[in-house]
């Protein structure tokens, strides 16, 4: 079990992340069918791309990624991780060097799900495919498609 800090809780305190696994005792993940527009805000996309190419406020470190996609792992390991305020972070980027994959997750809290974007292409510059409506699963960000997670 990884047991790591990172982030804030809603009360402003910190975080405590516990390991997730990958599936769930019927052999699947269970996830709530995505709600509302279909297509991302202005501001999300612009969000997603400053999270991919400028650490700026954010809290960058070297930790522990997982980046799973339609099966296949692309990030097992250390990698670098950006986390930004209020709880939205990128695996395998932080603003100065980046890994041949990586993935952001844009957390809404009023609905308790993430949308996540991947790079898709390996040494893509942006998040730009869409993993979906991601749901928490202890440390880790998951759907039927895609299991994401950044611990210290």
């Amino acid at each position: 079990m990884v047991d790591s800090k990172i982030g804030q809780g809603g009360d402003g305190g910190t975080e405590t992340l516990m390991f997730c696994r990958f599936g769930t005792s019927r052999g699947g993940i269970a996830a709530p069918a995505p709600k509302g527009p279909a297509h991302m805000s202005r501001k999300r996309i612009i969000a997603i791309l400053a999270l991919t190419t400028w650490a700026g406020s954010a809290n960058a470190f070297t930790g522990k990624c997982v980046l799973q996609v339609d099966g296949k792992t692309y990030l097992n390991g250390p990698c670098p991780i950006t986390l930004e305020k209020g709880g939205d972070f990128t695996v395998g980027a932080d603003g100065t060097k980046s890994a041949k994959f990586f993935a952001t997750v844009l957390i809404d809290k009023e609905a308790g799900t993430a949308d996540g974007w991947w790079n898709g292409t390996e040494g893509g510059g942006h998040a730009h495919d869409k993993l979906g409506t991601l749901t928490r699963q202890g440390a880790c960000w998951v759907n039927e498609r895609a299991k994401v997670r950044a611990t210290r």
